[in-house]
């Protein structure tokens, strides 16, 4: 079967993955295949060293071998299991003893892949794996913003506006829909010193992207009790609006980050109970993934056609996350059940 290699590179773009094998060719030959997809590619020799990085940052896909030194693949996979259920998992053997795949199923991975294996076989794979990821991710979204636009009762009545207000704001969107591709090329022409300018501010998103993760990661593995972890986290939101000011058209964006950075640096920890904690974390884990989306969005893919296609819900998903916080009263909220 071929493998389908743009939505390979679609599906990859932006995430991490940690490699397990302890034979140095097999690892070396898979490293360079997954590298051309996926933004970062970790390796770990043994099942120990593994462990370690698994504990110090968030990858989107594990893919490791069974037999290996120091804590074999299937010990690892359950006390990753254990430890993030929703974390996905590959596993690679040279052997298919009955045993294995039977616990292999019992522990929830997400794939197994019998050696020798090609790379193409791989990367099919680990395809299939990513769109069950993004299927799921896309599902929750839609549950989430349904939710968050019930809670707050938000409705636009056009019968109310009158026409000339109606046509000033047709205006303003139609105006704001210029994809950045095309105001990449504009820049290049017109003012070449800015687009390269431009050009090395990308590096800087990225790289301040994956500190947030991680660092967010890090905030909740401790259940929201280091302050350190909050403040490194609110640090680099902060250092995201600093970069993202540069870029004029994602203005209104750009506030929507600073109003989160400000509703964070306000947060007490020892003044929340760990259930609205952990209700209003799972709120602003949604909120990082999105804005690190929008911007893969829009500066990596290049391809938005509206840059403040966004800003509407990420301003209400904010208030929303704000008002959990605070435990002000949410209306209709025994009517819903938030998943």
């Amino acid at each position: 079967m071929k493998t389908d290699v743009n939505l390979l590179i679609k599906l990859a773009k932006g995430k991490k993955v940690l490699l397990i094998e302890d034979d140095e060719q097999i690892l070396e030959i898979f490293k360079v295949a997954l590298e051309t997809y996926f933004s970062l590619v970790k390796t770990a020799a043994d099942g120990k060293e593994a462990w370690d990085l698994f504990r110090k940052e968030h990858f989107d896909l594990i893919v490791s071998d069974i037999q290996m030194p120091n804590t074999n693949g299937i010990m690892l996979s359950k006390g990753i299991k254990a430890h993030t259920p929703e974390q996905n998992i590959l596993i690679t053997s040279a052997y298919t003893d009955e045993k294995y795949l039977l616990e292999l199923i019992d522990i929830g991975v997400d794939g197994f892949l019998k050696k020798p294996i090609s790379t193409s076989n791989l990367k099919n794979t680990i395809t299939k794996i990513l769109k069950k990821i993004q299927s799921k991710k896309e599902l929750e979204r839609v549950k989430f913003n349904t939710y968050v636009k019930q809670i707050s009762k938000r409705t636009i009545d056009e019968t109310r506006k009158s026409p000339t207000q109606v046509k000033i704001e047709q205006d303003i969107e139609q105006n704001a829909k210029v994809s950045v591709k095309e105001f990449l090329e504009k820049i290049k022409i017109e003012d070449p010193e800015s687009y390269y300018f431009f050009e090395n501010q990308k590096e800087i998103l990225m790289d301040t992207l994956y500190d947030m993760s991680d660092n967010f990661d890090s905030f909740v593995y401790k259940e929201y009790k280091e302050e350190e972890h909050l403040e490194e986290l609110i640090n680099d939101i902060h250092k995201l609006h600093s970069t993202l000011s540069y870029f004029d058209r994602v203005e209104k964006v750009t506030s929507e980050v600073l109003r989160l950075a400000e509703v964070l640096d306000d947060i007490k920890l020892d003044d929340i109970n760990y259930g609205t904690k952990e209700e209003a974390f799972s709120i602003l884990e949604f909120l990082i993934n999105d804005i690190k989306q929008y911007i893969l969005d829009m500066f990596m893919e290049e391809n938005v056609q509206d840059v403040n296609y966004f800003h509407d819900s990420y301003r209400e998903n904010i208030t929303f996350f704000e008002n959990t916080i605070n435990q002000k009263e949410k209306e209709d909220d025994n009517d819903l059940e938030f998943f």
